[in-house]
């Protein structure tokens, strides 16, 4: 990268180029030494709702993998774009999810409580899973 100032993001960014230059910077362990991470992270807060479920994702796994941690405002925008739009997740984006707010150490429980309840849809579970879902995700964030 050279030392000329970052231009600004297009005004309506497209939404799936966000969230893969979000996923990029993170797969490539970018250091963001120009301060850019915080304006994409910004703007994807900003459009998150008008994410689809891969896009939402991918988004979180990168913010898990980011390092320093980027703002949890971010990932609290991402858990309420997935909410409404949980039946259309596939058990590898669910998964996904889990692990990144996991990793990030960001419990968010409407979310987990999401995810369990479309795994107990596709199973056809009886048993409580947000219960079981909340046991090791407790763990994951050092509560007792």
């Amino acid at each position: 990268l050279t030392s000329r100032p970052l231009p600004p993001l297009p005004a309506p960014s497209p939404r799936p180029q966000l969230s893969n230059a979000l996923w990029s910077c993170a797969a490539l362990s970018w250091s963001d030494p120009r301060g850019a991470l915080p304006r994409l992270c910004d703007a994807a807060a900003a459009r998150a709702c008008a994410f689809e479920p891969q896009a939402l994702a991918n988004c979180a796994w990168a913010l898990a993998r980011l390092t320093p941690a980027p703002r949890p405002a971010l990932l609290d925008a991402v858990a309420a774009a997935v909410l409404p739009k949980m039946r259309a997740f596939t058990a590898a984006s669910c998964a996904r999810l889990l692990w990144a707010f996991a990793a990030a150490g960001h419990p968010h429980t409407r979310l987990f409580d999401a995810v369990a309840e479309q795994v107990r849809r596709r199973r056809r579970l009886p048993l409580p899973l947000p219960l079981l879902l909340r046991v090791p995700s407790k763990r994951a964030w050092g509560s007792p």
